[in-house]
């Protein structure tokens, strides 16, 4: 296993429908490699762990189903390997800050955490409890941008917000609750939380998750080493142009696949 490898779009898969066993499990990307363009060449399996050599149209994601020990008094999850899965990778998405809008890339690089850059960023109340639009859906209006020095949020009427993308070692800690879980974050200052609170029309502030901080996966569903960003439950959320065919067949109006927010 690695710590960083890279994903990258590569077209609209097959119109095909693949069987397979169920599995509650967080996708482990496994050797290290890039995916490349289907464009440069004929091999089928484009994860080969080269370093640019090589051509192909598939990714290959080693998953592994993970569920309790044979002893009833041991809590600890275990995990057995299950055949990798050639899947090709139509679209990429990620949403630096939990429940605004996100950005679309053509590659990215895959973290422990998830993709590069993938929530790290969350809203809390004065409470210090985590903001989505589930209970906020003005958030759905705020569009987020990630220049080489900066994070960037824009909503209707409103000036630009911008806010180093490293933040200062010196910035206030606070402890907050996204679902079940506090953690530690980092408070990316007034301007920042008069924006936010503004913008809501509520008190709201604006958090990062740094680097040492560790946000543990859920055990029954996980590695012990595994761990999150802000994001609900998982490092990826992957899902399937299949699956959406399927869903918007039993539908009077389709949806679009960036409703379900994946990555």
């Amino acid at each position: 296993m690695v710590d960083t490898v890279t994903m990258r779009v590569i077209g609209r898969p097959r119109d095909r429908r693949t069987k397979g066993t169920a599995m509650v499990a967080k996708p482990t990307v496994s050797p290290k490699g890039n995916v490349r363009s289907a464009q440069s060449g004929g091999g089928k399996n484009a994860f080969d762990g080269s370093d640019g050599a090589g051509t192909g149209a598939s990714l290959t994601i080693a998953f592994y189903r993970v569920g309790a020990t044979n002893d009833t008094n041991d809590t600890a999850a275990t995990a057995q390997y299950v055949p990798r899965v050639d899947a090709t990778v139509s679209a990429l998405w990620i949403y630096p800050v939990k429940s605004c809008r996100g950005i679309a890339l053509e590659t990215s690089a895959v973290e422990a955490r998830g993709l590069a850059d993938d929530r790290r960023w969350m809203i809390v109340d004065d409470q210090n409890l985590f903001v989505t639009q589930r209970s906020e859906p003005r958030l759905a209006q705020v569009e987020v941008a990630l220049e080489s020095d900066a994070l960037v949020l824009r909503a209707p009427d409103l000036p630009a917000l911008r806010l180093p993308r490293s933040q200062p070692r010196a910035s206030a800690r606070r402890r907050v609750t996204v679902w079940k879980d506090e953690v530690d974050a980092l408070d990316c200052g007034d301007d920042a939380r008069q924006w936010m609170t503004r913008w809501l029309g509520s008190p709201a502030s604006l958090v990062f998750m740094p680097d040492d901080v560790r946000r543990p996966v859920k055990p029954a569903y996980s590695l012990p080493s595994d761990s999150v960003s802000f994001a609900d439950g998982f490092p990826l959320l992957v899902a399937s142009t299949a699956s959406l065919d399927d869903l918007n067949a039993r539908l009077d109006r389709p949806l679009p696949m960036d409703r379900f927010r994946p990555n």
